[in-house]
């Protein structure tokens, strides 16, 4: 799976998601864990089986890593999967995965004909230099305008954000940590979306995550 994770000026970006399937879904699933690293976990009431599945490319210079896992977990209450996908920067140096490892792209495209619509949970973090023009909104250290002089709390140094609905409910949270004396701006944005996975389900939630890091920097033509 191939992204180009600095074009979205993003360092790291992870998914994850939980799920139950059909049985004979079960069966497709379990006969395509096997076509890669496989370790078998087990105790006294759960059985589990972890696929690993590792990628590594290099986009415009800069190599990247991608890793994933598949899950399948039985115990008490039935069947389960987890996924999880990890996409980030790597150093130069980085070996390429061994061969008992299948790439990412192939576990992304099996997704949505294996599992079909599932809650995808995305976390990916930002960072913005202001060398390059990028200023923040929200500037931090930020004053505390109500104190309790017994607690000597005087400033709020991050902060985090979310957006809410009609029915209050959260469709997304970003957090900001950036200070006057640092040349850098970090976001990080945690939101979810129920889709299937595909290389451009991954790549829309980069997109909209992006967005809404965007939303909360000032354009270098604005000053």
């Amino acid at each position: 799976m191939r992204l180009d994770l600095a074009d979205f000026k993003c360092v790291n970006f992870q998914i994850f998601s939980e799920f139950v399937v059909a049985p004979v879904k079960d069966a497709e699933i379990k006969a395509f864990m096997q076509r890669t690293q496989v370790q078998d976990l087990a105790d006294n009431e759960n059985k589990a089986q972890i696929a690993r599945f590792a990628s590594k490319s290099e986009i415009a210079g800069i190599t990247y890593r991608v890793v994933g896992t598949l899950t399948r977990k039985q115990d008490q209450d039935g069947i389960s999967y987890s996924l999880w996908i990890l996409g980030d920067r790597a150093p130069d140096d980085l070996l390429s995965p061994p061969q008992e490892f299948k790439p990412v792209g192939d576990l992304v495209a099996a997704g949505s004909g294996l599992f079909g619509s599932i809650e995808i949970h995305c976390e990916a973090t930002f960072i913005y230099g202001q060398a390059q023009g990028y200023k923040s909104k929200i500037r931090f250290p930020m004053p505390l305008l109500v104190q309790e002089k017994a607690d000597h709390i005087t400033h709020i140094e991050n902060a985090q954000f979310s957006r809410r609905n009609d029915e209050g409910e959260i469709e997304y949270r970003i957090s900001l940590m950036n200070t006057d004396d640092s040349d850098w701006i970090t976001h990080e944005v945690n939101l979810e979306s129920t889709d299937e996975l595909s290389h451009n389900s991954i790549r829309g939630l980069l997109d909209r995550a992006r967005s809404i890091s965007a939303q909360l920097l000032i354009p270098s033509e604005d000053g």
